[in-house]
């Protein structure tokens, strides 16, 4: 595949921290042969504001991607976050597990790490997760198989005024050649 373009997205807010953005957006559209998609990547910090939240699902809209994915920080496990997302984002979230764990024995924790799909893609698409020690998130692997569409094409047969085709002969021909050969 071929990367056509990346766009980088920061949202600011008052902040503690010395960073200032909360919210982080790369949009990344790429061709396969003759078909093209596009990513949204996604970070947003726990402690970003209402309005910055509303922003960020506007910019993802209006870049409209097959896929948006990443740490969304906002808890699936929480009614009122579903009815948020399902109202400013068009896409169905296929991630329904927990993301992060919130305690040691890993019974208990949230679903902040998400995959959004569009919902008339006809891509296959499906993950698995696993734990790792480099974070307190568990380790997404998520693989979507486009179905690349069909290209009919035909190549039409344009006679050439001096030659003659003889479609009969081609067994005379074969077996010229092969008195020649001995």
């Amino acid at each position: 595949f071929q990367v056509s373009s990346i766009k980088n997205i920061y949202l600011t807010q008052e902040r503690v921290q010395k960073d200032k953005s909360v919210v982080q957006i790369m949009l990344l559209e790429f061709s396969m042969y003759h078909l093209t998609k596009k990513v949204a990547l996604v970070y947003r910090a726990p402690d970003c504001n209402h309005d910055n939240t509303k922003r960020m699902f506007a910019i993802i809209e209006e870049f409209s991607p097959h896929i948006a994915l990443g740490d969304f920080n906002i808890d699936l496990k929480v009614k009122k976050n579903i009815d948020m997302i399902s109202s400013n984002l068009y896409m169905h979230n296929i991630v329904r597990s927990i993301t992060r764990f919130s305690n040691k024995e890993n019974t208990a924790g949230t679903c902040i790490d998400h995959v959004y799909v569009k919902y008339r893609d006809k891509s296959k698409f499906k993950y698995t997760m696993e734990d790792t020690d480099a974070s307190d998130h568990r380790l997404i692997h998520f693989t979507f198989d486009t179905m690349m569409p069909k290209v009919k094409l035909s190549i039409p047969r344009i006679p050439v005024p001096h030659r003659r085709y003889y479609p009969n002969r081609s067994e005379e021909h074969t077996s010229e050649l092969q008195s020649r050969t001995n």
